[in-house]
C-alpha cells in the first residue's frame, strides 16, 4: 500500500513526503520523540541510503529499506513504534494535543477533573508537564510571591497503569492514566 498515514485526507503531508524529504536530524527527532525508537540514528541512516536509490513510496519499499534495523525478536513492536512515529508526525498530533491542553482550564468548573489516558511517552510527556507545571514544556513559572502558576493539581503523584485488565485486553498494556483537578 501507499506510505500515507493521514487520518484526514485533506491534509497535505504524507509519510512518503517525510521519509523522502526530511533531513537526518528531523527524522531522528521524529523517531526518538514520537516512538522512543531504539537506535533511531541507525534507522535514519538506512532510510537515507535507500531513498538515494529510489523514492520510498510504498510500505513494502519502506520496510525493505529498514529491514537491517528490525530486531529478530520483537519485530512487531519495532514496526509499531516506527509507524506510530510517522502517524504522529503526519497528523501533527502532538501540536493538536498541546492546543487541546491549553483549553482544559477554561473548560472545567471549579474542582472539575481532568482525566487523560495515554499510550506512549510522546503523548504522556506533555500531559505530565502540563499537570505538573501548567505548560507543556514543563517549565516552572512562579508568580511574584513564589507560588507555582499551574491551573491543575495532580490527584496521583505517578501515572496509573492497568492491572489485571491486561489479561482480558492485551492492548491495554501500554495505557497510562493521569488525573488532575482544577485548583
Amino acid at each position: 500500500g501507499p506510505l500515507d498515514m493521514r487520518m484526514h485526507q485533506q491534509g497535505h503531508l504524507t509519510a512518503e513526503t517525510i521519509i523522502n524529504t526530511y533531513s537526518v536530524r528531523q527524522l531522528v527527532n521524529i523517531f526518538q520523540t514520537y516512538g522512543d525508537v531504539q537506535r533511531a540514528r541507525k534507522l535514519v541512516t538506512h532510510i537515507v541510503q535507500a531513498r538515494k536509490q529510489r523514492n520510498l513510496s510504498t510500505i513494502a519499499d519502506f520496510k525493505q529499506a529498514i529491514a537491517p534495523c528490525v530486531p529478530l525478536h520483537g519485530d512487531f513492536k519495532y514496526y509499531a513504534k516506527v509507524f506510530q512515529s510517522l502517524r504522529i508526525a503526519v497528523n501533527d498530533e502532538i501540536n493538536a494535543l498541546h492546543h487541546a491542553l491549553q483549553q482544559i482550564p477554561h473548560m472545567l468548573t471549579p474542582q472539575g477533573r481532568f482525566v487523560a489516558i495515554t499510550y506512549h511517552a510522546g503523548e504522556d510527556r506533555p500531559i505530565k508537564n502540563f499537570i505538573k507545571t501548567g505548560n507543556v514544556a514543563g517549565k516552572m513559572i512562579q508568580d511574584m510571591y513564589g507560588n507555582l502558576l499551574r491551573p491543575l493539581q495532580p490527584l496521583y503523584r505517578k501515572i496509573l497503569r492497568p492491572g489485571s485488565e491486561v489479561l482480558m485486553n492485551n492492548r491495554a498494556r501500554s495505557a497510562g492514566l493521569r488525573v488532575a483537578v482544577l485548583a
